[in-house]
């Protein structure tokens, strides 16, 4: 099957070399499943998500206790794109992120699930000349699901993603 178009060239990045070949009248040669790769462009934040998990009952006033830590890759438009990427698809992400470590972990691990980042900005301070930063959501949990009372807080900070 081919797909016959005027307006795409055999260097047009929705088609790239290795799904679909021209062929020498012009007309693009269709993967063997039939179906031209889909490219997604996502549009939305970028967060590092940090979350601690203790056990216990949510306090009613200030504590303090021994608990687990994690840190993974996050934020609605990321999630989205990563996604996308491992159901074959092709998504762009386009966000703001801060010019730190944050963000240089985040953008690795996106394009190692796939996604392409080249849409995404890293700035160095916003107008008001305070330092940039990544948008970070942290994740308080503390219970046992075998209690059934784990409560989670979660607090978001939008940051660069402010930006987008």
């Amino acid at each position: 099957r081919r797909l016959r178009t005027s307006a795409l060239s055999h260097r047009d990045s929705l088609f790239p070399s290795r799904d679909v070949s021209l062929a020498g009248d012009g007309a693009y040669a269709l993967p063997a499943s039939g179906v031209p790769p889909v490219r997604v462009v996502v549009f939305g934040s970028i967060n590092i998500d940090l979350r601690a998990d203790a056990k216990g009952r949510w306090p009613k006033y200030d504590a303090t206790t021994v608990g687990t830590f994690s840190q993974s890759a996050g934020g609605k438009g990321a999630n989205e794109a990563v996604a996308l990427a491992r159901l074959g698809m092709r998504p762009s992400l386009v966000g703001v992120v801060g010019d730190d470590e944050h963000a240089r972990w985040l953008l690795g691990r996106f394009r190692a699930d796939g996604v392409d980042t080249g849409g995404v900005r890293a700035m160095r301070q916003y107008a008001d000349g305070r330092v940039a930063s990544t948008g970070t959501a942290v994740q308080v949990v503390m219970g046992t699901l075998r209690s059934g009372d784990k409560r989670k807080l979660t607090v978001s900070c939008a940051e660069a993603n402010a930006e987008v």
